[in-house]
């Protein structure tokens, strides 16, 4: 007999807030980790919405990913005005503005960051795929891309929202100073979470990164929401640790705002008394885009910024400690499943390793202030069986618990789960669906 999941292959139409290849970002592996395990029991075609990728890097996608189709709908610019010069002008602009913002929060059941990223051609696309295939689900990555399947007029629509975008706007809003923009800000923040919390209405089930994000959405439609964590390969065996323990790295992508917060926080504010204790340390900052916003607080010497470097295993290599110092942000941190992967000993804020169960103490080293964070670091660059310790034990917990092929495993039935509880209430009397 056939399994469960091959007794039926659905047609899932997957949106992908970008082209998940090469897998040097986050966002990417979990991205494409999803479209494989889904695709190993259905039939898969996939648009993204990003710069157009080589041919190699296309070809390598499907190989590895077992995608039918994919198209790469090119992400929308604008033109930008040349900035006003004098005050008056100034003035009257930042007035249009608000303006704007005031109309489309009246105006639009969209928020900013769904309005902001709307493109027509990805709706085109999507209507054109629809068209050409026979789709089943759509399975969107994030609550915008979802969006442009609704306007497409397709229904069965699936969100997965990896990262809660009201919880960060909140948290940015708290550095935002009183003046003219902090009540718009305040009104926009209020929009996210009350998007946000009826997604499980505007769409057909929604999917978070960790149990605690369930808890964001309303009791009653938390039936609709399932969690599907984030995880991690886990490679044959852990990299041996470093001749001299003087490295510390932080990896993340450089141009999100949680991790710009994070190193420039680490940066002023612990690693200056890390270096009270030991001058020879030295700081390794790596990720994917550009690390501009970095550059003023990584001035030293002593730090080194590696902006998209084509593999992070030197980098790991030399670090005897790895840091997450991130004190924003939603969803789960592959930064630290990455780490601890690959046999490091880390220090992170609470905050950061929420939703990943880990053990403080045992899986990993939490504090929360700057002179927390730096003890810790000297003492574990001093402690090679502590380093070790923390190591294996924080290895073993993400290998059985985050390890992307256990989670891959779970994907199939999730779409076909979702197809027959649709089919079921399809076939109901009018009367009993309400």
């Amino acid at each position: 007999m056939a399994p469960p999941e091959a007794a039926h292959r659905v047609s899932v139409l997957f949106l992908a807030k970008q082209f998940p290849w090469p897998l040097n970002v986050g966002s990417r592996q979990r991205v494409f980790h999803l479209i494989k395990g889904i695709a190993a029991s259905h039939d898969v075609i996939t648009i993204a919405y990003d710069a157009l990728p080589s041919t190699h890097d296309l070809n390598a996608f499907a190989s590895a990913s077992g995608c039918r189709q994919t198209t790469v709908v090119p992400r929308s610019t604008t033109d930008t005005k040349a900035e006003h010069t004098t005050s008056i002008a100034r003035l009257f602009s930042r007035a249009a503005r608000g303006a704007r913002v005031i109309k489309s929060l009246v105006g639009s059941p969209l928020p900013a960051f769904a309005r902001d990223l709307w493109s027509d051609s990805l709706v085109s696309a999507i209507k054109q795929t629809a068209r050409e295939n026979s789709i089943d689900v759509v399975y969107a990555t994030q609550s915008w891309m979802a969006e442009h399947a609704r306007a497409a007029g397709l229904g069965a629509i699936m969100v997965d929202v990896d990262d809660l975008i009201s919880l960060m706007s909140r948290q940015l809003l708290a550095s935002v100073p009183w003046g003219v923009r902090k009540p718009l800000r305040l009104l926009e923040a209020a929009k996210d979470v009350s998007y946000e919390r009826s997604l499980p209405q505007r769409f057909s089930h929604v999917v978070v990164a960790k149990a605690e994000d369930q808890e964001f959405f309303r009791p009653e439609a938390r039936s609709r929401v399932s969690v599907i964590p984030n995880g991690i390969t886990i490679r044959s065996a852990p990299l041996p640790q470093p001749a001299v323990a003087d490295h510390l790295l932080f990896v993340g992508t450089l141009g999100y705002e949680p991790n710009i917060d994070a190193v420039r926080w680490f940066a002023t504010e612990a690693l200056p008394l890390i270096w009270q204790h030991r001058p020879d340390v030295r700081l390794d900052v790596a990720g994917f885009g550009s690390g501009a916003a970095l550059r003023d607080v990584l001035s030293d010497s002593r730090c080194a910024l590696h902006e998209s470097p084509p593999d992070l295993t030197p980098l790991y290599a030399r670090a005897a400690v790895v840091i997450a110092p991130v004190r924003i942000g939603g969803g789960t941190r592959i930064k630290i499943l990455e780490a601890l992967a690959n046999g490091r000993a880390m220090v992170s804020t609470a905050f950061a390793a929420e939703g990943l169960s880990l053990r403080g103490g045992t899986d990993i080293e939490f504090a929360d202030s700057p002179g927390a964070i730096a003890a810790l670091c000297v003492a574990l660059l001093g402690d090679e069986s502590r380093r070790r310790a923390l190591a294996a034990s924080g290895r073993a917990r993400v290998a059985e618990q985050f390890d992307w092929e256990r989670i891959e495993r779970r994907l199939p039935k999730l779409i076909t789960d979702f197809v027959d509880e649709r089919t079921a209430v399809a076939a109901r009397p009018a009367a009993e669906r309400g």
